[in-house]
């Protein structure tokens, strides 16, 4: 990574039996940078990105000894096709998990203890992905996620190929609570449109806008 005071803040590897980083975000306080590798198993791999020390991995998301067993959620997982920290913790990093779990996490992660997830949602249309993608390539230019926070609450943002959720994280138990899983609707007409949802974007303002395959 490079910076305006330095070219060189840290530099990485990729962690054994992984093919290459195929997503890489930033933590709101600019302090730590987690990156998504792609290969034997899904890992995401946290950085300290202020210090000097080339020894600056922090974490290893999912970490332990049999992951199998500890995180049953991501068995035959490949890969984290996107990651982002949250804006109210920086500590907890939501992870959009690809074939064959097809779901969003939510992480605790802290340095020097074992991280832990705090709460889990399948995707709708589920069993659809399973049958469209194999596993055998990386999907993450296919797939976007984006947190969004209004006031205290805070919101996810899922889009892809037929693909559109937005979930409410409830402050009390850090559940996905379901909003919207169609964008059909522009004020308050049936509209029909393209599925293939590209990517998206929100606005200081609280406007998304969606972009699809055909513009």
């Amino acid at each position: 990574t490079y910076g305006d005071w330095s070219s060189d803040v840290c530099s990485s590897d990729l962690s054994d039996n992984n093919e290459r980083i195929n997503f890489i975000t930033v933590s709101p306080s600019d302090k730590y940078v987690a990156m998504c590798e792609r290969g034997e198993r899904a890992l995401v791999t946290i950085y300290n990105i202020t210090s000097r020390d080339k020894r600056n991995r922090v974490k290893q998301i999912p970490d332990g000894h049999n992951v199998d067993r500890d995180f049953p959620e991501l068995h035959g997982v490949q890969e984290f096709l996107a990651a982002a920290f949250s804006p109210k913790d920086e500590h907890r990093l939501f992870t959009l998990v690809g074939d064959p779990a097809w779901s969003l996490l939510l992480w605790h992660w802290t340095e020097g203890q074992a991280s832990k997830i705090l709460s889990r949602v399948d995707l709708t249309n589920r069993e659809l992905l399973k049958s469209v993608f194999d596993g055998s390539t990386s999907l993450s230019s296919s797939f976007m996620m984006s947190l969004y926070l209004q006031g205290v609450d805070l919101f996810v943002t899922v889009t892809g190929p037929d693909l559109f959720q937005f979930f409410k994280i409830l402050p009390e138990n850090n559940a996905f609570d379901p909003k919207h899983t169609k964008l059909n609707h522009i004020a308050g007409k049936k509209v029909q449109h393209s599925t293939q949802y590209a990517c998206h974007i929100w606005t200081k303002d609280a406007q998304l806008v969606v972009a699809t395959e055909q513009g």
